[in-house]
């Protein structure tokens, strides 16, 4: 059974990389000042659609990630 948020995720995470296609495909097409607008709007949507991919499969893969968990197996150099 498809979970009720996978539909609504995929459907955004293909038109994110939709709308970065379009915005480099205008930002190859046009002149130097509109591409680096359009290069810059490509970064944006490429960080908020990155996080939103990391949080999709984070979901779907029933794994959390606490940004303030310390983890003691990680160390370089343990304690003897």
């Amino acid at each position: 059974m498809v979970k009720k948020y996978l539909l609504p995720d995929l459907i955004q995470i293909v038109l994110g990389v939709l709308v970065m296609v379009l915005l480099l495909f205008l930002g190859a097409i046009s002149r130097p000042v509109v591409a680096l607008l359009c290069f810059l709007g490509t970064a944006v949507v490429y960080h908020t659609w990155f996080n939103h991919l990391i949080r999709f499969i984070q979901r779907v893969s029933n794994v959390e990630l606490d940004p303030d968990e310390d983890d003691e197996d990680d160390d370089i150099f343990p304690s003897a």
